[in-house]
């Protein structure tokens, strides 16, 4: 066999690194980053090396913080802390700790899901891997704006 590739770049495991979303349509370049974020290894990721994932543009203080919807996704996440509540309550729980780097609200149950450490494998595709598939809101600076 000359050259072997999964049939969907986005089963492989981490491919994108942590916050980097993968979408299988564009083969060539199935890695990106969201508004606010940006590739940890520039170098890398021109290169086609996503692993090293992203991180928040900026290094501030986690003061100035709100949160951007990206939608329903698939994702695996290191730790989550599960409560019920409104849907403030829940910003409100994430936002006094700045090593939660994103949230998920149900409004039918009233229960919220902050997520801390690492959060890999972003993308609308699912895998054979457990997933969580749930409308999910990443942490930004205020004033950054977009998906």
């Amino acid at each position: 066999m000359f050259w072997n590739q999964p049939d969907n770049p986005c089963k492989v495991y981490g491919l994108c690194g942590n916050f980097g979303f993968c979408n299988a349509r564009p083969v060539l370049s199935p890695c990106k980053f969201f508004y606010g974020f940006r590739p940890l290894d520039g170098t890398g990721w021109d290169a086609g090396d996503y692993s090293g994932g992203c991180v928040r543009d900026s290094d501030e203080n986690c003061e100035n913080d709100r949160f951007n919807d990206i939608g329903e996704v698939t994702f695996d996440q290191e730790k989550v802390e599960s409560s019920s509540g409104s849907r403030s309550d829940c910003e409100r729980k994430c936002l006094s700790n700045c090593s939660c780097i994103a949230l998920s609200y149900n409004p039918k149950t009233n229960s919220c899901k902050n997520y801390f450490g690492e959060v890999l494998n972003l993308g609308n595709s699912s895998s054979d891997l457990e997933i969580i598939q749930d409308s999910l809101s990443i942490r930004v600076l205020k004033g950054v704006r977009g998906k």
